[in-house]
C-alpha cells in the first residue's frame, strides 16, 4: 500500500513557488504580437517564437489554436502539443492598456479541482513601466498543485493542502529574488459544482480577493453574490514603514495578464493531454 503524506507550505515549496513565478515580464518580441478583443479591452498574445521563456521556461504560442475568443466573447486558452515544434506550447495574453482601480471578475468554466497537476492557470497584475523597466510588482490569483502529489526521495507520496492561491509580492528590482509578502492558499473542492467565480478588488491601499463555486443550472450569479464567498481575503496598507504591507498603486502602471503554463520541472502535462480553459471577464470601476 502506498503511503501518502500531506505537507504544508514549507520553505522548499516557497522556493519552488518563487522561481516558478518571478521573471514573467511582459513580452519583448522581435515581431509585432497578435492582438485580440476580449472583455471590451485590447490584448496582446504572447509568442516566444520557438524559444523558451518565463514563467516556467516554456514555449508560448501566438497561434489561434492556443489563444482565441469565440463569438460569445469567451476567452479560450489551450496548452497543447505542437507537432511541428515537437513540444508543448502554452498560452498567455497581456492587456495593452494599464490596469485601472476597480473590481475584476472572472468566471472559469472548468472544474479547477481537476486541473492537471503540472499546469498553472494565472490571472495577475504585473508592473510594466517603460520609465522604470527594471522595477517589478505583482498581484497574483493562481490555480495549481505545483506538480503534487509526487514521490519524495524516500519513495513516499507527498501532497500539498491547496490548489488555489492569492499572492501579493513586494516591490523589487529585476535580477533580485523577492519573497512574497503574502501567500494565502486554499483548496477548491468542486465535487458538487461546475464553475467558479473569482473577484479581485484593487483600490487605493486596499486589495481583496473573493472566490465562489457554483453550478450554473442551480445558481444565478446575482443570488450567488448575496451569500458569503467560498473563500476570501482582504489586505490593507496602513503604513509606509519599510516593513509594512505594500500594495501597488494605479500609478505603478500594472498590466493585467492571463496565462496557462507548465511548471518549471515538467516538460509535459501529467496526463499528457491538451488542456483548455475557457473564461469570461468583467470590469467594474470603483463605486459601481
Amino acid at each position: 500500500m502506498i503511503s501518502r503524506k500531506t505537507i504544508r507550505l514549507s520553505s522548499i515549496f516557497i522556493f519552488m513557488f518563487v522561481f516558478s513565478l518571478v521573471g514573467q515580464a511582459p513580452m519583448s518580441q522581435s515581431e509585432s504580437p497578435r492582438s485580440l478583443q476580449f472583455a471590451q479591452q485590447e490584448w496582446l498574445v504572447t509568442d516566444s517564437h520557438w524559444s523558451k521563456i518565463a514563467p516556467g521556461s516554456n514555449y508560448f504560442s501566438g497561434s489561434e489554436k492556443n489563444v482565441s475568443v469565440d463569438s460569445d466573447g469567451t476567452l479560450h486558452l489551450t496548452l497543447r502539443y505542437d507537432t511541428n515544434l515537437g513540444a508543448w506550447t502554452c498560452a498567455q495574453i497581456e492587456s495593452k492598456q494599464y490596469a485601472q482601480y476597480g473590481t475584476y471578475s472572472f468566471i472559469i468554466d472548468q472544474n479547477l479541482e481537476r486541473l492537471d497537476q503540472n499546469a498553472v492557470l494565472g490571472v495577475f497584475f504585473y508592473k510594466s513601466d517603460p520609465d522604470y523597466p527594471n522595477a517589478r510588482a505583482e498581484i497574483d490569483l493562481e490555480f495549481s498543485k505545483w506538480g503534487f502529489p509526487k514521490q519524495n526521495e524516500e519513495g513516499e507520496w507527498v501532497d500539498i493542502d491547496y490548489n488555489s492561491w492569492y499572492v501579493l509580492w513586494p516591490s523589487w528590482e529585476e535580477g533580485v529574488t523577492p519573497v512574497p509578502q503574502i501567500i494565502n492558499g486554499f483548496s477548491l473542492e468542486m465535487s458538487n459544482y461546475e464553475k467558479t467565480l473569482h473577484e479581485i478588488q484593487w483600490e487605493d491601499y486596499i486589495l481583496s480577493f473573493r472566490s465562489y463555486v457554483f453550478d450554473p443550472f442551480k445558481h444565478k450569479l446575482g443570488d450567488l453574490k448575496r451569500h458569503y464567498p467560498y473563500y476570501q481575503a482582504e489586505y490593507q496598507q496602513t503604513s509606509f514603514d519599510d516593513n509594512a504591507l505594500w500594495i501597488p498603486l494605479e500609478e505603478d502602471k500594472m498590466k493585467l495578464m492571463i496565462n496557462l503554463w507548465l511548471i518549471e520541472e515538467a516538460s509535459d502535462p501529467f496526463d499528457c493531454k491538451d488542456i483548455e480553459i475557457t473564461l469570461q471577464m468583467k470590469y467594474q470601476p470603483p463605486g459601481q
